[in-house]
């Protein structure tokens, strides 16, 4: 019955990277993110740790969608600077 908690509170603050996610377009990424926090919640809760350090596999999801979205982008930005450069 611990796990119930566990997985409530893992699924509260896997809503961080989910909203993240969805509000970013990386709708993968939050779904993939709100479903690993709330595996770590289940996790933390039956070896003792509180529950609430799920915020924490959060923070890296919504860290880690960032940092793809940015390296996205930039990758985005060097392919358009390539088109210029063939039609002269």
């Amino acid at each position: 019955m611990r796990f119930v908690l566990g997985f409530f509170i893992g699924v509260l603050c896997g809503i961080i990277p989910l909203c993240y996610g969805l509000l970013t377009k990386a709708k993968f990424w939050g779904i993939l993110g709100v479903i690993v926090t709330s595996i770590s919640g289940i996790l933390f809760e039956l070896i003792g740790k509180s529950p609430f350090t799920a915020v924490g596999v959060a923070i890296a999801f919504v860290v880690s969608i960032f940092a793809k979205l940015r390296h996205d982008n930039a990758h985005n930005e060097l392919d358009d600077d390539d088109t210029y450069f063939d039609d002269e």
